[in-house]
This record gives C-alpha cells, sequence and structure tokens, in this order.
C-alpha cells in the first residue's frame, strides 16, 4: 500500500498566485485513492475478496476524465451500508477538512498569503512594524453662550447626532476647556444685511418681491420710503408668476435718487386712515363758536366796515373753508349770511314797468349795500327807494314832502343775473384764526403714530408722501405735525397695514472678504468692531455660509477698525471665494471636540514590584484613540492612567523608556481589545506594589461611525449653565477602524525600509498611509515659485473621504505628523484629494425564465458599488469601460452586459480639474484619465446607476 507517490503540484504553486496551496486533492478524490489502496489490498491472485471495490462502480476500459469525475461522485455520494466503507468516506472527509486548515494555516506563515489580521500582526511585529490602530473623528464645535453670559467650560462638553432607527447615537467631547463670551456667539461681516442695489431713477420703477403680492391690485396708492425720503407711488402693474414685481409709478414732483436701495427701501400699501382733514390752509378760519354754516353757501365778510363775499367749501368743528373770495379772510372777520334777491317782473311797479327788477325789504339799509351774483361777481347796483304815502300815492323816496310815509319800497332795476346776494340779518360769528395752519381731523387718531408715512392730496390734485412728525389729541379732533408738507392738503392716507420688502434687501451679495486679502491671510471687516476686542491671535474661529464651512485661525486683530486677518487663506478657495457678506458667519466660541464618550474610572488591578512587564487588558471595547503627531501611527490612545496618585505617561514602545521612567504601552488585538503594559524595569519603570491602585478612565468611540455630515451634530448631552446650544457646521474627519490586513501587507515592508523617517517620496508615501487617519496617500515633488528646496506634496484620502481645505486642520495635523518623521527643515505640504465622480449606465441581459430580474439588478448594484468605491479606488487610477463590463458579467444570472460611461459630470468642470476622456469609433467613451491627485469614484448618491435589462435570447 503506497500513500507516497510524488504529485505536480506546480498548477497551483505558480508565479502570480495569492497564495501557496499544498494540498492537491479533496474528498472525492482522497476517497478514490483509499479505494484504489485497498483493492490492491484485497487481491488474492486476481479475485477481489472486496469485491464491490470493484464491481459497484467499475473502471470503465479507456476511461475519460468526465467519466472519471462521474463515476468517482457517485461513488463518494452513493448510499450504502457497509460499516467499512462509511469509515472510508469519514477518513476522507476528515482528511479534507484538516487538510484545508493545515494549507490555511501554512499560508499564515508568510507576509503576502497571511489573511488572519493577528497572524499578519505577528508578522509584521517580526519587522519592527505596528498596525495602525483605529482612530476616533475630530471637529471643531462653535459653541452659543446664554445672552449676557461669558465664563470657562470645561473639557468634555458633550454633544450628539440624531442616529437612524435602532443605532447608538454618536457622542463627541469637547478636548479642551473653553473660555468664551455670548458676544462671539455669531459675529456678521460689515454691512452683511445691506443690499445696495439701487432703483431706478425714472418716472416708473420696478419692485421686486419675495412672494407674490395678492392682496395688491393695479391702481393702488402707497409711499415708496426710505428713513428719511418718501414719494407717493401708484401700483402700474402687479407681476405674477416665478419672479414677482410691482411696477411704481411715482407721483410725487420729485424722483427716486441714489439713496433709494434695497436696503433701506419699504413700500407701504393699503391705508387704514383715509380721511379729509378739517378745513385748512389759504382760504381756511377757526371760528369763535359752531355755525350753522351750510357747504356752497354765500356768506359775507364784514371787516373795518368793508365787506367781502365768499363761499362756504366747509364747515366742521368750527373749522371753515372759504372758496370764491377775492382775499383771505383776517382774524376778527365778522361772518353775516347772505340775503337772495330774486330777479322778477313788476309791470305796475313805477318807474320801472316791464323791466327786470329785484325787490329790497323795507328794512334795508344802506351800510349792507354791497352786492354779488352767484358767482361773487360784485355788482354796482343803483338802489331806487319808494314809498307810499297816506293818500295812497306812491313817490320817490326823497319827494316824499310832508306826507306821512305809510310803506317804504326799496327796488334795483336792471338784468344783473337770476340772483343777487347782499349782507342780510345778524352777524352769524367771529373768525378767531385766519389761515389755518396745523392738519387737524375730527375723531381720535388709533390707527396713527408719529413717524408713520403718509399720502397727502392737495387742493389743487397734486401729491405727495410726508411723514408724521407730531401729534395732539383733542377731545373732538387731532392735530397732525407732517414734515415738509404744505398747507390746502385735501386728503390724507396714512395707517398702512401692508410694509412690503424689495427681494433680497437683507442680502449683500458682494464677497465677505475684504480687497486687501492676500495669499497668506484672508481679511474680513467686522459689522461689530467692538467684538473684535474680545478676540486674540492664535484664537480658532469656524467660518461659515452657503453650505461651506472652514476652520480658520486669528493671526492679527485690528481693533479700532474691527478687521481681522485669518488663515488659511480661504478666499483662495474655489468653494469659499464665492462667500457672500450675507451668508458667511464666524463663530467665536469654537473648541476642538473627538468621538467618544467619557467612562467612570475603573480598576485595573494590583501592581506587584515584583514582576516585570505587568499587562492589563482593559474592561471595555472600542476605547477612542486620538490624534498625537509623536506616534508613529499618529494617533494614541484617549486615556488617563493612573498609578497612585501619579499619572503615567503613554509612549508608543517602551524600548525606549528608560528605567525610571514612568511609561506605559498600550497594545490592540485583533477583536479591538485595548491591553496596558508596563515596564521591566529596564525600559519603563515597574509597577509599584500596591491593591488596587492602578487605575484608568477612557473614553470609549471610534471608527468611520463617526465620520459625519456638517450639521449632524445637533444635540447637547446634557445641559450646561452658561451654554444655550452649538454649531457643528464643519464635517466630522479622520475616524477610521484599525488597519486592514492588505493595508499592512503593503505598508510594513515599506515603512521597515524608512525606518520611520521619510526621506523619499515613497517614504511620505507610505508614512501618511500609515496614519491611522488617512485612507490612502501619495507624494509628490513640486518646485516652488522662487528658488529654493523643492516641496514635498502630499495628496491625501482623509478617512472617511471628506475632501479638507489647505492648512485646515487635518491638513495641519497630518503635515505635523510627517514633519515630525521627516528630515530636518524639508518642506512639506499636504492637500486633499480632488474627487472625480462616474456616471454609468449599465445594460443587462438576463434569462428571465431562471432568475429574478429585480434581484439580479440588485446584485450588479452592489457589486459595481462595492468594486468603485472611494475605499477601492487608487489616486490617478484610470478606469476602463472593460473592468466594469468584467464586473458585470461576474454576477450570477448576467448572460452578458455592457456598459456606458456618460460625461455628464464633467461638463461643467474647469479645463484644469476635467478628465481626459478616450473614445472609441462610436463616440462612447471607453477609458476615463485622472491626474495623479485625483481620484474616480462611483457616489451612487450623487449619480445613482442606471441600469437596464433585457430578456436573453439565443
Amino acid at each position: 500500500m503506497n500513500f507516497n507517490r510524488k504529485e505536480d503540484l506546480t498548477r497551483w504553486n505558480r508565479a502570480g498566485l495569492s497564495k501557496f496551496r499544498y494540498i492537491d486533492g479533496n474528498a472525492i478524490t482522497y476517497l478514490e485513492t483509499l479505494r484504489q489502496q485497498l483493492a490492491e489490498v484485497y487481491d488474492q491472485q486476481g479475485i477481489p475478496v472486496w469485491e464491490e471495490l470493484v464491481t459497484r462502480f467499475p473502471v470503465l476500459p479507456g476511461e475519460s476524465s468526465a467519466q472519471v469525475r462521474q463515476r468517482i461522485t457517485q461513488q463518494y455520494y452513493g448510499e450504502r451500508r457497509d460499516y467499512a466503507w462509511e469509515i472510508l468516506r469519514t477518513f476522507s472527509r476528515s482528511a479534507h477538512v484538516l487538510g484545508e486548515y493545515l494549507d490555511a494555516y501554512a499560508n499564515e506563515a508568510y507576509l503576502p498569503t497571511a489573511v488572519e489580521w493577528d497572524n499578519l500582526r505577528k508578522l509584521v511585529a517580526m519587522l519592527g512594524y505596528r498596525p495602525a490602530p483605529p482612530a476616533s473623528a475630530e471637529t471643531l464645535l462653535a459653541l452659543l453662550f446664554k445672552a449676557g453670559e461669558s465664563g470657562e467650560v470645561d473639557k468634555g462638553f458633550a454633544v450628539k447626532n440624531k442616529p437612524l432607527a435602532g443605532n447608538p447615537a454618536v457622542i463627541f467631547e469637547t478636548q479642551e476647556k473653553l473660555t468664551g463670551d455670548y458676544r462671539l456667539n455669531q459675529l456678521r461681516v460689515k454691512g452683511w444685511n445691506t443690499n445696495l442695489t439701487a432703483f431706478g431713477s425714472g418716472a416708473l420703477i420696478s419692485f421686486p418681491l419675495a412672494e407674490s403680492a395678492e392682496q395688491v391690485s393695479v391702481g393702488d396708492l402707497g409711499v415708496l420710503a426710505t428713513e428719511s425720503r418718501g414719494l407717493a407711488v401708484k401700483v402700474e402693474q402687479v407681476v405674477a408668476g416665478a419672479d414677482p414685481a410691482l411696477s411704481l409709478r411715482i407721483l410725487s414732483a420729485n424722483r427716486a435718487d441714489t439713496s433709494f436701495r434695497f436696503h433701506n427701501t419699504r413700500l407701504y400699501l393699503d391705508p387704514a386712515f383715509v380721511a379729509s382733514p378739517l378745513p385748512n390752509g389759504e382760504g381756511s378760519a377757526v371760528l369763535k363758536e359752531e355755525a350753522n354754516l351750510a357747504k356752497d353757501e354765500i356768506v359775507f365778510l364784514k371787516r373795518n366796515g368793508q365787506w367781502q363775499a365768499s363761499r362756504i367749501g366747509d364747515n366742521r368743528h368750527r373749522h371753515l373753508q372759504f372758496s370764491g373770495s377775492a382775499a383771505a379772510p383776517h382774524n376778527q372777520d365778522q361772518i353775516y349770511r347772505a340775503q337772495v334777491l330774486n330777479r322778477q317782473l313788476h309791470p305796475n311797479l313805477p318807474g320801472a314797468e316791464g323791466a327786470y327788477v329785484y325787490l329790497l325789504p323795507s328794512t334795508f339799509s344802506d351800510s349792507r349795500a354791497f352786492f354779488v351774483n352767484e358767482s361773487l361777481q360784485t355788482k354796482t347796483v343803483s338802489i331806487t327807494k319808494m314809498v307810499v304815502t297816506d293818500s295812497g300815492d306812491v313817490v320817490l323816496e326823497s319827494a316824499v314832502g310832508s306826507a306821512e310815509i305809510v310803506d317804504r319800497m326799496y327796488y334795483i332795476k336792471g338784468n344783473l343775473g337770476a340772483r343777487l346776494y347782499y349782507p342780510g340779518g345778524d352777524r352769524v360769528t367771529t373768525i378767531s384764526q385766519a389761515e389755518v395752519t396745523g392738519i387737524r381731523f375730527s375723531g381720535k387718531a388709533s390707527d396713527m403714530v408719529s413717524g408713520d408715512w403718509t399720502i397727502v392730496r392737495y387742493q389743487d390734485n397734486t401729491r405727495a408722501a410726508s411723514r408724521i412728525s407730531g401729534m395732539e389729541q383733542q377731545e373732538a379732533w387731532f392735530e397732525l405735525d407732517l414734515e415738509g408738507a404744505g398747507n390746502g392738503i385735501a386728503l390724507l392716507r396714512s395707517a398702512f397695514k401692508q410694509m412690503l420688502y424689495p427681494l433680497d434687501y437683507d442680502r449683500n451679495d458682494r464677497p465677505a472678504w475684504d480687497s486687501v486679502s492676500t495669499d497668506s491671510v484672508t481679511v474680513v471687516e467686522l459689522d461689530d468692531p467692538v467684538a473684535a476686542e474680545l478676540l486674540k491671535p492664535g484664537q480658532q474661529m469656524i467660518c461659515a455660509g452657503g453650505g461651506q464651512a472652514v476652520s480658520v485661525k486669528v493671526e492679527d486683530v485690528i481693533a479700532e477698525s474691527g478687521y481681522l486677518h485669518l488663515s488659511p487663506a480661504w478666499h483662495l478657495d474655489d468653494g469659499l471665494q464665492w462667500l457672500t457678506r450675507s451668508d458667511c458667519i464666524l463663530y467665536g466660541n469654537a473648541v476642538q471636540a473627538t468621538h467618544g464618550e467619557t467612562q467612570p474610572e475603573k480598576i485595573l488591578g494590583n501592581g506587584d514590584a515584583a514582576k516585570p512587564g505587568q499587562t492589563f487588558k482593559l474592561p471595555a471595547e472600542r476605547i477612542s484613540w486620538v490624534s498625537d503627531p509623536a506616534f508613529g501611527t499618529g494617533v494614541r490612545a484617549d486615556l488617563t492612567l493612573t498609578v497612585g496618585n501619579r499619572i503615567w505617561q503613554q509612549v508608543e514602545e517602551l524600548s525606549l523608556s528608560g528605567p525610571e521612567e514612568h511609561h506605559y504601552q498600550v497594545k490592540v488585538d485583533e477583536a479591538g481589545v485595548l491591553s496596558v503594559c508596563f515596564g521591566d524595569g529596564r525600559h519603563g519603570r515597574r509597577l509599584p506594589t500596591g491593591i488596587d491602585n492602578v487605575r484608568v478612565r477612557y473614553r470609549t468611540g471610534y471608527g468611520e461611525e463617526g465620520n459625519l455630515a456638517p450639521m449632524a451634530l445637533e444635540k447637547m448631552v446634557s445641559s450646561h449653565r452658561l451654554v444655550t446650544g452649538f454649531v457643528a457646521p464643519l464635517s466630522t474627519f479622520g475616524g477610521a477602524e484599525k488597519e486592514s490586513v492588505e493595508s499592512m501587507r503593503e505598508n510594513a515592508p515599506a515603512t521597515v525600509l524608512a525606518l520611520e523617517r521619510a526621506v523619499s517620496l515613497d517614504d511620505f508615501t507610505h508614512l501618511a498611509s500609515h496614519h491611522s487617519m488617512v485612507w490612502q496617500a501619495r507624494a509628490f515633488e513640486k518646485m516652488p515659485d522662487r528658488p529654493g528646496r523643492p516641496i514635498v506634496e502630499v495628496v491625501v484620502v482623509a478617512a472617511g473621504g471628506a475632501t479638507f481645505f489647505p492648512e485646515s486642520d487635518t491638513a495641519v495635523l497630518i503635515q505635523h505628523y510627517l514633519e515630525t518623521h521627516a528630515a530636518p527643515m524639508t518642506p512639506v505640504s499636504v492637500i486633499s484629494y480632488e474627487p472625480v465622480l462616474l456616471q454609468l449606465e449599465l445594460t443587462i441581459m438576463v434569462d428571465k425564465s431562471a432568475f429574478d430580474v429585480r434581484q439580479v439588478e440588485q446584485a450588479v448594484a452592489a457589486q459595481v458599488q462595492a468594486a468603485l468605491t472611494l475605499q477601492q479606488r487608487r489616486l490617478g487610477q484610470a478606469l476602463f469601460r472593460s473592468e466594469v463590463i468584467a464586473l458585470l458579467e461576474r454576477v450570477e444570472g448576467v448572460e452578458n452586459g455592457h456598459c456606458r460611461i456618460l460625461d455628464g459630470p464633467y461638463s461643467g468642470l474647469p479645463s484644469p480639474s476635467a478628465p481626459r476622456l478616450h473614445r472609441g469609433d462610436d463616440g462612447d467613451i471607453r477609458r476615463v484619465s485622472v491626474k495623479p491627485h485625483q481620484l474616480l469614484y462611483l457616489d451612487a448618491n450623487s449619480y445613482p446607476l442606471q441600469i437596464l435589462s433585457s430578456d436573453y435570447q439565443l
């Protein structure tokens, strides 16, 4: 029986394979080998003793490979009631399982083939390489202090997000004490709410609206006013739709000048008060007492024995308005009613037979001899005075002689109009004040207040706008003082119920940064210069607005004028240079925060000075890791360890510690559990003997779950006496899991060659990639603008995939880490990668009789998205259409497929950012090439996959 025949294993172990294959066979082939060997054992001179080994599945003469596979498969799966055969089959199965285990563990002994994280960690440990631990995300929070409050907020102020159903909240805590002030909550740049757009200066003005004015109609009167000037206007046209507006016609004599701008101009419409004032202006008067004088009634004014005719225009509350007067009324003028003389014919009147006459009363006195017609024109008349004597004779009064006068008859002969008027009767009243200058109204001024705008219509029908500067209320009337209004007001409108603002009246779309900004700093001017006095150089702030945000540092403060010099120079960034004054908000109470929640202090154990290198496992998982450039991976475990009453220091490697140094080292296993290792007396101090003297306080929380979108953090974990809320406009960054197997396999040899020192470009690439907060990196040499050393520019894909601004917190953190491990005086800059997105249209053919099309489409989407994610793609990596087609055809159910790469994402890109598109003869894109600092990947949220399916037919 021979089980040691040599087999050709080269087909399993050739160049280009991902692993070694030590085992050639499986349970089916092992069972056939056992059958063949046992058939030889139980063969006595050509006669099989165990016949079923030969006869049950006989070997055919000239058996083909397919026939062999069919026979041994049926032999393995065939059902038999033979105990010996079942033992053989069980043995072959066991050999198969054991062989696969041996094969797998044999591969774990080599760095290129090991797949288990802990085994790979042990392998790279022999090279002195420590896998990058996980990292906790970081961000900058802006605390909002309560009104009137200022003071200190201790480290550990906690905030959290609003998680999806079933997910735990992600908690961030501040990592330093903050001294804040409510006046630094939100700082605005100068003129942030001032739209300087000017209205036109013509007779027609367009007044844009934010929304349609449903209660405004053509013909409505109103006031277009600034703080100091107003114009009477009429709505000429109402424009509805997407861009609502009003067309206004100026009614005032003046026009809008450059002082009428969007930010300070309002339109007042729909007056609640519309009334004519009590008589005022020219021809007005106030009476000593009330008089029953009707409108249009003709009266006579007596002044110094002289008469003047006038007509009553209005009479209210002892206020008269005269019309048709030859001269204005005066104080103390006496008012008499008019006596009417009608024109008539009197055939028997002596001396006037057949002529028109106007009969006067017998009591007529020459002192009233002042006549006017209906038009108040003075008429010169001759009065004929006749008397009747006791003898019955009618003679002229001048010729009566000694006869006794029985009656008198006076008349005016002539055709002077239908009627004549003269002062008759007693005095009606006297004028106490002539030409009223105050604007008075009857009733109460309940709808108006001082400062309201009015439209006044004068008696000559002209209109103007005026503002109420004062008001006096009497029992039956009130008086208004109007700025710049003349006399003779006929109608006044005020107490407007609508006040309309121009569209974007409070938006200033000028750039937020000042023109004196340089390549190194962005200069902004604060709206409130007093707030600048509270800021100091080196202070961190957040500049946010328009969906963008950046963390900045105050480089200089000019308190007198309110100017701030901020770095980095964010006005040079393509996304932030368009930040407007209206959108820009500066948050002054900014503080660093990291992902993690502080846990109560716990006892690790007892120190024993007799034991070297004591190790304790921490009683929790997912302990936070925070950035620290002194560590080779860029992060350290976020814990505070005390032995007795002394805080010990965490180091990356105890082998570099002295015998008396109070140091400890943190190690992480494949499950993410941390162990704390202490010195042995030569490398690091031993623990002193004590009971429960080793204590630790730590925070829990790390990984990609901490990489949140801007404004995702929205709730305080607990209230604070000084703080009313917070703002998180920056995305959190840097959260990462521990280093993957593939990354260790790639980075370990290169890092060993560099000995954690970056000299060449490859060194910088691998060193940056080894940082826990970096997914991938690539270093380039960049020549400076002026003579000097070349700059090492490292393009970084930060953990989480978020882009960042040069000299931002992310860039500075990684740059500091690289400079710590680079040769002295080596200029290093860190920039973010530039994302370039894919848009794909996939066409697949599916045998619908055998597969569910919807499930196949879902599998295709999952396959393509998983292969083209940000983490799977590399910087500068091109994409061929054939790669996508190959991904499609790997999915079960896809008979064949086709892919179209769409150019939609690239049409609006500027030339320096646009990828190179390689097209075939049919015009379709077959390859997309990007620049070395760009990363081409598929983001299904921005550009969802378009999958078209059809039935597969031969």
